[in-house]
């Protein structure tokens, strides 16, 4: 049993390390990108050139702008959950270990 909470924890710190990843690289690169590509998209529509299709582009950018940040705040909403879930299984375990020993 202290084996299978062991691999719990374990699993658990998997998670929230790539949870930490997507929220601190993944998403920031993602919104930087499309940053970058609205300016020159603004600047051909103002030229009067291709307005049908950076119309499209520009609405998709604000689409994944809006999925991104929704996908942020998730992302933190599962963290609440877990990183106590995490302690507790870790606080539980040492107790186990400092009685135990």
């Amino acid at each position: 049993q202290q084996q299978q909470q062991q691999q719990q924890i374990n699993q658990l710190a998997t998670i929230i390390q790539q949870l930490k990843i997507v929220i601190t690289q993944t998403i920031p690169q993602i919104k930087s990108r499309i940053i970058h590509a609205t300016s020159p998209i603004l600047c051909e529509i103002s030229r009067g050139y291709f307005v049908p299709f950076l119309t499209v582009a520009l609405a998709c950018f604000g689409r994944i702008h809006t999925l991104c940040l929704s996908m942020g705040r998730e992302v933190v909403m599962v963290l609440q959950e877990m990183i106590p879930q995490l302690r507790v299984l870790c606080g539980d375990n040492r107790k186990k270990r400092g009685s135990g020993g």
